[in-house]
């Protein structure tokens, strides 16, 4: 508990300070390099990713637009696109993070995405010249090169409510771990946004981590104690553009994703200690992110389900 109170001090402070966050964010992205570790997230969760919606879907990512929403400035997706796909689809960043691909990240990207061939290939069909292809790339430190040669579109520092994309031009949205720091109102833009560039039948999956931000860094706070701040406290404290998380409910989120126009297909949660998803037919065992008696009154509607519920992935069919 020591150990978030201090970090979230520190993040509260330079935050609230004039540029403070993108400053934060220039030594820690750009000068520290620290979304290296988005590469290895992704390489650990992306053949799951690809299992589960390759099954909903019934048939591979072959020939398909993926498009992936904060790419997490790296191009590591564009790989695995080219990989799995043909092409290495389009990736977004909206302003609100104001991510761009760095040059630093290429050549990791590009190894990270073949360590990953093997465990894709068990879940979908990975044609050898592509692997061969990225092989060749492996040394090229140039991210513009990168993307023309994987084919692939990229635009950073968008509005959620402009997406340079055409009307039902994608066959698959996906995002994780980025959503949960839009505002509401700036979510609800993006879906519509969603909505209008995948085509027919097409999936969206958004993964939202619901888990209290601080607790990334420590262990010992309940994944779910933002939940149990007052509103008045929280928008003094966390307001602020390194400690935002919108605080919605998993039953909020449905709303809002169904509200524009999106039919669902299945909704999965991500349960700690054992780190499995589930689905509220389950009955899984797993801790609770807090105890219900510390809930702020607004939050008395998460269920028990919810309560388990670190991060939820979101699947949902354009009709």
């Amino acid at each position: 508990m020591i150990k978030a109170l201090l970090k979230g001090s520190g993040l509260f402070a330079i935050g609230t300070l004039p540029g403070g966050a993108r400053a934060y964010r220039y030594m820690t992205r750009e000068v520290m390099g620290t979304q290296r570790t988005h590469i290895f997230k992704l390489q650990r969760i992306w053949p799951e990713i690809t299992e589960i919606i390759t099954g909903i879907s019934g048939s591979s990512l072959e020939g398909k637009r993926v498009m992936i929403q904060e790419n997490g400035w790296t191009p590591f997706m564009a790989c695995v696109n080219y990989l799995t796909c043909g092409n290495g689809g389009i990736l977004i960043s909206t302003d609100i993070s104001g991510s761009r691909i760095l040059e630093r990240h290429v050549t990791e990207s590009i190894n990270e995405a073949l360590n990953t061939v093997p465990a894709l290939k068990e879940v979908t069909p990975i044609p050898g010249g592509r692997v061969d292809d990225l092989h060749g790339y492996r040394w090229r430190q140039d991210v513009a090169e990168l993307l023309r040669l994987t084919q692939t579109e990229y635009h950073h520092g968008l509005s959620c409510d402009a997406l340079p994309v055409s009307d039902d031009r994608v066959d698959f949205i996906y995002s994780g771990g980025a959503l949960e720091h839009y505002h509401p109102d700036q979510l609800q833009a993006w879906l519509k946004e969603g909505f209008r560039v995948l085509r027919p039948g097409g999936i969206l999956g958004v993964i939202l981590d619901h888990r209290d931000h601080l607790h990334h860094f420590d262990q010992k706070l309940p994944f779910l104690f933002h939940y149990s701040i007052p509103d008045l406290v929280y928008n003094t404290t966390r307001r602020n553009p390194l400690l935002y998380h919108n605080r919605l409910m998993p039953h909020q989120v449905m709303e809002m994703i169904e509200s524009a126009g999106f039919s669902r297909v299945r909704l999965l949660r991500r349960a700690l200690p054992i780190n499995e998803w589930f689905t509220d037919d389950d009955g899984i065992e797993a801790d609770y992110g807090i105890e219900r008696d510390r809930l702020y009154g607004r939050f008395e509607a998460l269920s028990d389900s919810d309560l388990k519920t670190a991060a939820a992935f979101y699947i949902y069919r354009k009709p």
